[in-house]
C-alpha cells in the first residue's frame, strides 16, 4: 500500500450545504492510490483539527471522496468510507468525542479534484 501524500492543509471554506445547517471546511486529507492510512503529517493536520475543535464545540463531519469520480461501485463507496472512518478514528483517538464525529462517503466525488481525500468540516 503506498503511504499518505504529505500534501494535506489546513483549509478556510464555506461549502454549500444543506439549508438547516451551516459548515465550515476545515482540513482536507489528501491519500495516495487506494490506501486509508495517515502519514505523520496528516496527523498533525488532525490534531490540529483536534485542538480548534476544544475551542469552539460543535459536530465534525468527515466526508471521504472516491479515486474514480466517474465510477458508481460498491469499491469506491468501500474505499470511501475507510477513508473517512481512518480520518474519524483518529480525531477520537485525539479526544473529541465519538458523539461529536460523524464519517461518510462520497464515492463520485463532487469534482475530479476531490477524489483521494477526507473533508473535514465543522457544522454550526
Amino acid at each position: 500500500i503506498e503511504s499518505v501524500e504529505r500534501t494535506a492543509a489546513l483549509e478556510q471554506a464555506n461549502p454549500p450545504t444543506a439549508e438547516s445547517e451551516q459548515s465550515d471546511r476545515i482540513a482536507t486529507i489528501q491519500f495516495r492510490g487506494e490506501t486509508t492510512e495517515l502519514g505523520d503529517a496528516e496527523r498533525d493536520i488532525l490534531r490540529q483539527v483536534a485542538a480548534l475543535h476544544q475551542q469552539r464545540g460543535g459536530m465534525i463531519r468527515v466526508i471521504g471522496r472516491g479515486d474514480a469520480p466517474d465510477q458508481d461501485n460498491s469499491a469506491e463507496d468501500q474505499v470511501s468510507l475507510e477513508r473517512a472512518n481512518a480520518v474519524a478514528q483518529e480525531l477520537i483517538r485525539l479526544g473529541v468525542s465519538r458523539q461529536n464525529v460523524r464519517a461518510s462517503a462520497d464515492a463520485t466525488g463532487a469534482e475530479k479534484m476531490d477524489t483521494r481525500t477526507a473533508e473535514i468540516y465543522f457544522i454550526y
